[in-house]
């Protein structure tokens, strides 16, 4: 049996975890946009792909661990869509938009300088 194969990633793995650190790199960056996290919380703002948007944010309190998830839609032809914890989605209003819209756009600039600043 070859060794070969065992040391060769293979390129589909490879480029999904690449694609998991950046995610996780910029979800670093995203999560501040919110405000200040509290204590217990963690909170996780990123673009999963070029018109999805993850906001996540879990805590623990007295009564356990609780979680929320919202994913946002951007439609080609106008208006965001927004689904919580898997439920149904629902056309955003238009003070929503705006604060989302708002926030990717904030998102993009320190996501960009921090790359700006890496890259040199």
């Amino acid at each position: 049996m070859s060794i070969l194969p065992r040391i060769i990633i293979n390129p589909d793995k490879r480029k999904l975890s690449i694609e998991r650190k950046l995610i996780k790199f910029e979800s670093e960056i995203g999560r501040n946009l919110f405000g200040d996290i509290p204590k217990n919380h963690q909170r996780e703002f990123f673009c999963l792909d070029s018109k999805t948007w993850i906001w996540h944010e879990a805590w623990k309190d007295n009564n356990g661990y609780n979680s929320v998830m919202t994913k946002y839609i951007l439609r080609p032809k106008g208006g965001i869509l927004k689904s919580q914890n898997s439920g149904p989605y629902k056309l955003l209003s238009k003070e929503e938009t705006i604060n989302l819209i708002h926030t990717i756009r904030k998102y993009v600039d320190l996501v960009s300088a921090r790359y700006q600043t890496m890259i040199g």
